[in-house]
């Protein structure tokens, strides 16, 4: 599966395939972007996305996804 290469191309498709990849039991409803989550950075764009479980799970709430950086003024 190919990773999103900025955030609007986040699926919970992709979220899904990354969970049951790293072997958590979780069937994922829904997913949506941390508003309170803004960190700077020159090298990549960084979102924190939570994670909406359909059921009870040990799988975590929330995964910090990196992308290549949107910042055209980066060498």
């Amino acid at each position: 599966m190919i990773a999103p290469q900025k955030v609007d191309e986040l699926t919970l498709e992709w979220l899904q395939h990354i969970l049951d990849e790293n072997m958590f039991d979780c069937e994922l409803s829904a997913f949506d972007l941390d508003p309170d989550f803004n960190p700077s950075s020159l090298l990549c764009d960084v979102v924190r996305v939570l994670l909406g479980h359909k059921s009870s799970c040990d799988g975590p709430r929330s995964l910090i996804v990196k992308f290549p950086t949107s910042n055209a003024n980066t060498p």
